[in-house]
């Protein structure tokens, strides 16, 4: 119908939901609502392909367990006013109360912007894992605004180690003080522009 009425590259449509769902299934045969979930972009200048990876899933999950997730929806939401509505960054920033980093969502918009890329195998690790009480992170970053989060099972933001803009690309290091929390599986995520990693970390007892 879009074509049809010759408004195909005004439209962009998108799925959205207030929560996720939850691994396993409960004892109804449902899942509980969750930390992460996936969202669908479409249209004829939406780029194609998919943002993120596929979850690492244990083979112990129970019901209360969330795979963490990888971009924050806010992200898509300022990706779309910026590089598709045109939102002044200022405004941008007024609207959001907070930098969300931008994706590469859409093409051939007038207002997109250019947003930093990193390609590479490995590019948040800690050590040691398993550890007991703190563990050392290491991130490279390709330099702007870059984001370190922790993420404990239950799928929620537990400390964030880093948020901070970075003039030039480089490797840098923090170190996570997990005192006080319950041993189990957290993760380390970080954020660089469009680019995402998520890892798995250990506390043992």
């Amino acid at each position: 119908d879009l074509k049809l009425l010759g408004v195909d590259d005004r439209v962009v449509g998108m799925t959205y939901s207030e929560f996720g769902r939850r691994i396993k299934s409960n004892a109804s045969g449902g899942t509980d609502h969750g930390a992460a979930a996936p969202m669908f972009i479409f249209g004829k200048n939406v780029v194609p392909g998919v943002l993120g990876t596929n979850p690492a899933i244990p083979a112990t999950a129970t019901v209360n367990d969330n795979v963490p997730f990888q971009y924050d929806f806010r992200s898509v939401y300022a990706s779309l006013l910026q590089s598709w509505f045109c939102v002044p960054d200022s405004d941008l920033q007024m609207v959001m109360m907070k930098n969300f980093q931008q994706l590469d969502l859409v093409n051939n918009a007038k207002c997109k912007t250019a947003t930093p890329n990193l390609s590479g195998n490995t590019l948040i690790s800690n050590y040691p894992n398993p550890f007991a009480e703190s563990t050392k992170i290491e991130f490279t970053t390709a330099g702007g605004h870059t984001l370190v989060q922790i993420i404990n099972g239950m799928g929620q933001v537990v400390k964030v180690l880093v948020e901070a803009d970075y003039p030039a690309a480089g490797t840098y290091s923090t170190s996570f003080n997990a005192y006080g929390l319950p041993s189990g599986v957290y993760y380390a995520r970080l954020q660089n522009g469009p680019t995402q990693q998520v890892r798995t970390m250990l506390k043992a007892r």
